[in-house]
C-alpha cells in the first residue's frame, strides 16, 4: 500500500487542457447554484416581509379601530353624565317647584282658614261676648252666670265696643307671643276679657304671678 501511494502522489495530477471548456463549465454551475440559492433565499426573505407587512397592516388597522372605538365609548360615557346631570338638575327642580307648590297652596289655605276663623271670632265677640264682657268688666255678672239678654239692654255702644277691642288685642298679642317663643305676655290690669281667656281654658296664667298670661298648648292635645 505505500508503494501504491508513493506512486500515486509522485504523478502529476490530470487537468483540463488549457483550451477546455470544463473550468467555464464548473464555474458557470457554481454561480448557477449561488443564484439559485440566493433566489430562494430572497423568496424567503419576501415571503416573511410580506408576512411581517401583513401583520403591521392588521395591527395598525386593530389600532386605528380601537382608536375609534375608545373615542366613540368616552364620547357616549360624557354624553350619558351629561344626560344624567341634566335629568338630576331638572329632577331636582321639579322637586323643588312641587314643594313650593305645595307650600303655597297649603299657605292660601291656611290663610284662607285664619280668615275664616278671624270672622266668626269677631262675629262672635261683636254677636255674644261683647255685651257680657263689658257688663262683667263694669262689675256686672261673671260671663256664663247670667244670660245673655240680662245684660245686653244696660251695656251702652262705646263699652261694648271697648270690651271686644281688649278682647282682640289681648289675643293677638297671646297669638304673636305664642308664635314668637316667648310664651308669657305682662297684663297690665285684671280685665274680663283676661278672666274670659283663662276660664275658657284658652290661656293659662303662670302659676306663681297673676299678672302673667299665655296661650295654651293647643298642640300637645293634637299630638297624644
Amino acid at each position: 500500500m505505500t508503494l501504491a501511494f508513493n506512486r500515486l502522489t509522485a504523478a502529476a495530477p490530470t487537468l483540463p487542457e488549457a483550451h477546455s471548456p470544463l473550468p467555464a463549465l464548473i464555474a458557470l454551475r457554481a454561480v448557477d447554484r449561488a443564484m439559485r440559492d440566493t433566489t430562494r433565499s430572497l423568496a424567503a426573505i419576501d415571503a416573511q416581509a410580506s408576512e411581517a407587512r401583513s401583520r403591521l397592516d392588521d395591527e395598525t388597522t386593530a389600532r386605528r379601530e380601537a382608536a375609534f372605538i375608545t373615542a366613540a365609548l368616552e364620547a357616549r360615557i360624557r354624553r350619558l353624565r351629561e344626560s344624567q346631570r341634566q335629568r338630576s338638575e331638572r329632577s331636582a327642580r321639579q322637586t323643588l317647584d312641587e314643594l313650593v307648590d305645595r307650600i303655597q297652596r297649603r299657605t292660601e289655605a291656611d290663610n284662607r282658614g285664619l280668615k275664616m276663623l278671624v270672622k266668626a271670632f269677631n262675629d262672635f265677640m261683636e254677636s255674644h261676648l261683647a255685651a257680657m264682657l263689658a257688663a262683667e268688666e263694669t262689675g256686672g255678672p261673671v260671663i256664663g252666670v247670667a244670660d245673655e239678654m240680662d245684660v245686653d239692654g244696660g251695656v251702652d255702644g262705646e263699652t261694648r265696643s271697648a270690651a271686644v277691642a281688649d278682647l282682640r288685642s289681648l289675643t293677638e298679642e297671646l297669638l304673636n307671643a305664642s308664635v314668637s317663643g316667648g310664651g308669657y305676655i305682662e297684663l297690665d290690669r285684671d280685665s274680663a276679657a283676661s278672666r274670659f281667656l283663662v276660664r275658657a281654658r284658652v290661656a293659662h296664667l303662670a302659676p306663681n304671678d297673676a299678672r302673667r298670661l299665655r296661650l295654651a298648648d293647643f298642640g300637645r292635645q293634637f299630638s297624644r
